[in-house]
């Protein structure tokens, strides 16, 4: 019974390591395998919550264990993916520690959401997971050169006002998708299901440069959910 009790937060154990050892291979340049570490977290950090509520062993210990693995692998890994990225570009550069915003932003929104009982069924602010994928899209697009957008990004202002949007969108008033489907039903859950097909080809088209559209699109589908039920 106590393993049982327990598998969640194994799990969420495992993201907290996945965070930890993409942190060490950013400091080795690697950051392929960063990533990749990173989509592990990310993976247990879904897998922990399925579990919880299938087994019924959600507890208040899982909770702030949760919020504690993401502060790693979703804030404190972004922010530290970014500050080598642009060391990368710029060597030596002070406008490289404007990055470490992030992780800062994200432990006010972990600690929020762990207090907000109103996110229950959707977000209010852009989940840590999702806002770290988007950033890490950004930092490979700041190191490809041949990409169009990564000259915009060397540029220190353009690159400091997206990390500050980015940390106010953490904790910005915006309600949000969540992917949490209860009693699914294709008529009630179409804006979700469209999301989750649109997202998947654009991904299928464009990789990990796809994601900052895909945060567009997230977005626009979130505006058009909450307008239609009139939230």
């Amino acid at each position: 019974m106590q393993v049982r009790q327990n598998i969640a937060n194994f799990l969420t154990l495992l993201n907290l390591l996945s965070g930890t050892l993409a942190l060490y291979f950013i400091f080795q340049d690697d950051f392929r395998t960063a990533f990749l570490l990173v989509l592990a977290g990310i993976g247990f950090d879904f897998l922990d919550g399925l579990v919880a509520r299938a087994t019924g062993t959600g507890s208040e210990l899982g909770l702030q264990l949760d919020s504690m693995a993401d502060l790693i692998t979703s804030g404190l890994v972004p922010g530290y993916f970014l500050f080598q990225a642009y060391h990368h570009v710029h060597p030596g550069s002070p406008v490289a520690y404007v990055a470490l915003l992030i992780p800062a932003a994200s432990a006010v929104r972990l600690a929020r959401f762990n207090l907000d009982t109103r996110q229950k069924t959707h977000f209010i602010g852009l989940p840590t997971p999702a806002n770290a994928l988007f950033l890490i899209s950004l930092g490979f697009i700041l190191l490809d050169q041949a990409h169009f957008l990564s000259g915009p990004l060397q540029n220190p202002w353009i690159f400091s006002a997206l990390i500050l949007l980015s940390a106010w969108l953490l904790n910005s008033p915006i309600p949000l998708i969540a992917l949490k489907f209860k009693g699914f039903s294709p008529q009630k859950d179409i804006i979700k299901i469209l999301l989750i097909l649109t997202s998947g080809l654009i991904l299928a088209l464009k990789g990990i440069y796809g994601i900052p559209l895909i945060m567009v699109v997230y977005f626009l589908f979130s505006y058009l959910e909450f307008s239609r039920k009139g939230d």
